[in-house]
């Protein structure tokens, strides 16, 4: 179904401070138009719980159908997304099984210690469903919020692009 609304909602410091361009809505909005879908509006924000729960409720009260978050996914301190978005539904966040593996057999490929911030990638809110990323190792995840369908998905570009091709896209085919 061809949504009416679309938003796009980047998080992340380095999109705010000038490190990092949002390239992935550049992306998106080509991938979209070829659907005749247009970006309604983009926000970009910080990586914080407070102003990502507040961006999820302004964006759902515009009568939004659909929201791509971009970015937050990440084995940082501050890639908070999936437990603002848990928060936001009082819910727990989950540690998927299988992405456990996947994160796990990636480090070990490339020889890298597995850590607590690198198994963070595999929590989503209860309530979610996962989506699985097939180029890196942070997991997406997508739930409806007062009518919003919300995609979450890493700010990597690589990951990002594959995983809008997978979970985007292809159900729009």
């Amino acid at each position: 179904m061809k949504p009416n609304r679309v938003e796009v909602l980047a998080i992340g410091d380095e999109l705010l401070d000038g490190r990092v361009a949002d390239t992935n809505t550049l992306r998106l909005a080509d991938q979209l138009s070829l659907f005749n879908i247009l970006i309604n509006q983009r926000t970009t924000i910080t990586d914080d719980i407070d102003v990502i729960l507040r961006e999820i409720k302004n964006i759902a009260e515009r009568k939004t159908e659909l929201c791509v978050v971009s970015g937050g996914l990440g084995p940082t301190s501050d890639d908070v997304t999936a437990e603002a978005f848990a928060n936001l539904g009082e819910e727990e966040l989950i540690r998927d099984e299988k992405i456990i593996q996947n994160i796990k057999q990636r480090l070990e490929q490339f020889k890298r210690p597995i850590t607590e911030n690198q198994l963070k990638q595999a929590d989503r809110p209860k309530s979610s469903e996962l989506l699985v990323n097939t180029v890196g190792s942070a997991s997406g995840f997508r739930l409806r919020y007062k009518g919003c369908l919300f995609v979450a998905l890493p700010g990597v570009p690589k990951e990002f692009d594959s995983m809008v091709s997978d979970h985007i896209l292809a159900p729009l085919k």
